[in-house]
């Protein structure tokens, strides 16, 4: 991996994304590049807040030895962002605000049209204690396994929760190819089934996982995108507040 996209909105920067990003960085050694949002006709007071943002951010970066550019857009342009995304190997983006952590208008579009494996960030880092993944034997849902496991190989000691989704519905001999898949790449991998309402099913288990590191297929796009788009992502994404790693087919 050679260059991470960081996308934040400078007022509502978050501190301990740093930690995050630390922890993404010791997986990597990738550049970081940084687009940090500004509104147009800023009062004083926000664009000194603006600039001591972005200054904490440059100060973070050199105290870690993180590698980093930075590009000031004073509009929020999806076009701009997701042409980046084409180029680059993982997309942070921080989706938390006043109102809740249900992504706006512009996160679901960047969301959608991200040309690379996107990263929602934790609202509250606290490191990563175990995997979860969800599989519906469709192929986003694999690619987006797959992905994960490529760029981050490092993470094949954690606990691993495999979260299959109906598997009635599953060819039995993909199955097989899958679960011996899984036991090559991760040591410690636990099978959970989920069947029925897929949404409450899915909520009450990652509420039950510890400092999780979640991983679905695409936003929007197909496969266990049904899943993901609008509502039932926007959900997960609300009410478990963890690192959640989607990747598009």
């Amino acid at each position: 991996m050679k260059i991470i996209l960081y996308v934040q909105e400078a007022l509502k920067f978050n501190p301990d994304n740093l930690e995050f990003i630390d922890f993404i960085y010791g997986l990597t050694s990738a550049r970081l590049v940084a687009f940090f949002f500004e509104k147009e006709q800023m009062p004083e007071a926000s664009v000194r807040r603006f600039e001591s943002n972005v200054q904490r951010f440059k100060a973070a970066c050199h105290v870690r030895g993180i590698p980093y550019s930075i590009f000031r857009n004073n509009a929020q342009l999806v076009v701009d962002v997701a042409l980046e995304t084409r180029y680059a190997d993982l997309l942070l983006i921080d989706l938390a605000n006043k109102e809740g952590h249900i992504p706006t208008a512009f996160a679901k579009q960047l969301l959608h049209h991200a040309e690379c494996p996107v990263v929602v960030m934790p609202v509250n880092f606290k490191g990563i204690e175990e995997l979860v993944f969800t599989y519906d034997g469709n192929a986003s849902s694999i690619y987006a396994i797959k992905q994960f496991t490529y760029l981050f190989p490092y993470l094949g000691n954690y606990k691993t929760n495999l979260i299959c989704i109906n598997p009635a519905d599953i060819n039995e001999k993909e199955w097989d190819i899958f679960r011996e898949w899984m036991n090559t790449f991760y040591t410690r991998v636990v099978f959970i089934y989920a069947e029925g309402d897929v949404e409450e099913k899915l909520v009450e288990i990652l509420h039950k996982r510890d400092h999780p590191f979640i991983v679905m297929g695409a936003y929007g796009r197909g496969g266990i995108s049904s899943f993901l788009f609008p509502g039932h992502a926007d959900a997960v994404i609300q009410l478990t507040s963890q690192a959640l790693f989607i990747a598009h087919l």
